[in-house]
């Protein structure tokens, strides 16, 4: 799969279909971090790491699901769904 980024006028257009504001990066970042347990302090620093990440244009969002992904291998975690919404 091709992971392209290009910013546009505070946008992420993320494949050439998805548009992401980077507040909306940030918030999601921060809830899907707090969703595999990390502090809500800890979360918040992440959800501005991948933003800026994303502005400079690294796959700050792409690196995050793979980690995420292999957290919840690793550990067999139990989402806490509550705290994405």
């Amino acid at each position: 799969m091709n992971y392209s980024t290009m910013m546009n006028n505070g946008f992420i257009t993320l494949n050439k279909q998805n548009m992401k504001s980077l507040s909306e990066i940030e918030t999601t970042s921060k809830r899907a971090s707090r969703a595999i347990g990390f502090s809500w302090g800890i979360a918040e620093e992440i959800g501005k790491c991948i933003r800026l990440l994303e502005l400079f244009g690294f796959p700050g969002i792409k690196n995050l699901n793979q980690f995420c992904k292999q957290k919840i291998k690793k550990n067999s975690i139990n989402l806490n769904w509550k705290y994405c919404f």
